[in-house]
């Protein structure tokens, strides 16, 4: 039996023709993937002739070969010769477009880039067989937007696919730039790009990412700020201009206070959505010791600028801040006061010369006194009330003597016992200040010593 051995078929109908010098009454039998075995039924052979036939459609990106057997048997299937191999080749036919698998396809590249650097790489499959024109590929691109400063701004490599820039590191300025974000079309085309071949597209992204070639500047050279002495808080917000993506270090701003604050009295720090400086006072301001400062601020990026760019003069800014006067209540000292007596001291007695002065030394004022109140505790009766004359405070009765003194004509009176709260004297739309002054026995320690 004379058998071929190879066979290249496209169509369901091909046939092929099995020659054989075989005993009469003989009959060919075919077996294999496709006939007896799965898939079952896609070939079938002429017993008597050997004519092997296809019985419906093939698709070689489903099985490319197929390998069956064919042998003679006689009428009772008794193999005679055989079995002798044929191998079933698929020939392609270009039926699969190419396709884009990879994607969403997004690219960046680096503003101010050198004409032809790489952006990135488009690759696209064709199930076709590679080894013919029927998978090999060609790209091209088929629409850029948007179309400026120029409709070329990019160019694919026909055959690897790669995206490169066309244009001149100039026109790649993000900051000039429409929008810093292109999409392209692009296609792929088997036949190695002939009319007659097989289209594909898929979009690619390709973003124009920020660097770090615009310094901050400060919207004006002098910021002016008013505060009240005593007060804490944010004063004034500095604004600052910068050119580069609010999305980066290349935008944010950092800012340092350089020179007028040597007492560390502010603080300044970023508005992480404004990108303002924002300068507080974090220890409160005496206007009598200094009723004006002048702070030099300087603003940088968190990204370091490019090496042909520099801060300027732009990017430092003075600011003038103002003390506003507070009217601030009178100061003892010491405060608190410790006094001992004897008791029945007699009435007019001066206990103590108080002393206390005004802070706000720069306005000149006046300062009255008043007792302001007497604080009882202990047994009734031990009342010690008291009058303010002028800047001393004497005694105007005295209580009976205490019987559990042991009649030593003293009696030890403690800040548990009494204590007057001696203030300079209310002044008109003024401020107040007061102190404690506790009365105790000569040679008791007072038992809250810190009053």
């Amino acid at each position: 039996m004379h058998v071929k051995t190879r066979a290249l078929i496209k169509a369901p109908q091909c046939r092929i023709v099995v020659d054989s010098d075989r005993p009469e009454g003989s009959r060919f039998r075919l077996t294999g993937k496709g006939v007896d075995q799965e898939p079952k039924g896609i070939f079938r052979i002429n017993e008597n002739t050997g004519s092997v036939s296809v019985t419906r459609t093939l698709d070689r990106e489903v099985m490319a070969t197929y390998q069956l057997f064919v042998e003679t048997t006689d009428v009772n299937g008794k193999t005679l010769e055989g079995p002798v191999p044929l191998e079933i080749i698929v020939i392609d036919q270009n039926d699969n477009r190419p396709t884009f698998r990879e994607g969403p396809y997004i690219g960046h590249v680096m503003e101010g880039s050198p004409t032809g650097t790489t952006v990135m790489r488009m690759t696209a499959f064709d199930a076709d067989d590679p080894a013919t024109d029927n998978a090999l590929l060609r790209y091209n691109i088929r629409q850029q937007t948007p179309d400026k400063p120029s409709p070329n701004m990019f160019y694919i490599d026909p055959e690897k696919g790669d995206i490169v820039t066309v244009v001149s590191p100039a026109l790649l300025d993000r900051e000039t730039l429409e929008n810093p974000k292109y999409e392209l079309i692009i296609e792929a085309q088997d036949m190695a790009g002939l009319d007659v071949g097989l289209t594909g597209t898929a979009t690619a992204t390709i973003v124009i990412d920020d660097k770090n070639d615009h310094s901050p500047k400060f919207t004006k050279k002098e910021f002016q700020a008013t505060v009240e002495e005593g007060a804490v808080g944010v004063i004034v917000n500095l604004t600052v201009e910068d050119k580069d993506d609010p999305a980066t270090g290349a935008w944010r701003a950092a800012y340092t206070i350089i020179n007028g604050n040597p007492g560390q009295s502010f603080e300044i720090h970023t508005n992480p959505q404004t990108n303002e400086g924002m300068l507080s006072v974090v220890k409160p301001l005496d206007y009598e010791i200094s009723a004006f400062h002048t702070l030099l601020i300087k603003v940088e990026n968190e990204d370091p600028l490019v090496p042909d760019v520099s801060y300027g003069p732009s990017s430092t800014a003075t600011v003038h801040i103002t003390v506003r006067d507070v009217n601030e209540g009178p100061v003892f000292s010491p405060d608190p006061m410790m006094v001992t007596k004897r008791e029945n001291i007699s009435v007019g007695s001066v206990l103590l010369t108080a002393n206390a002065t005004d802070p706000d030394s720069l306005q000149h004022q006046t300062i009255r006194w008043v007792c302001a109140r007497a604080c009882r505790r202990g047994p009734p009766g031990l009342l010690l009330p008291t009058t303010g004359v002028g800047d001393r405070l004497c005694v105007s009765r005295v209580p009976a003597p205490d019987s559990s003194t042991g009649g030593d004509g003293l009696r030890a009176v403690s800040p548990q016992d009494h204590s007057v709260l001696l203030a300079p004297g209310p002044l008109p739309k003024g401020e107040k200040g007061a102190t404690q002054v506790a009365l105790q026995r000569p040679g008791l320690p007072c038992p809250h010593p810190t009053l």
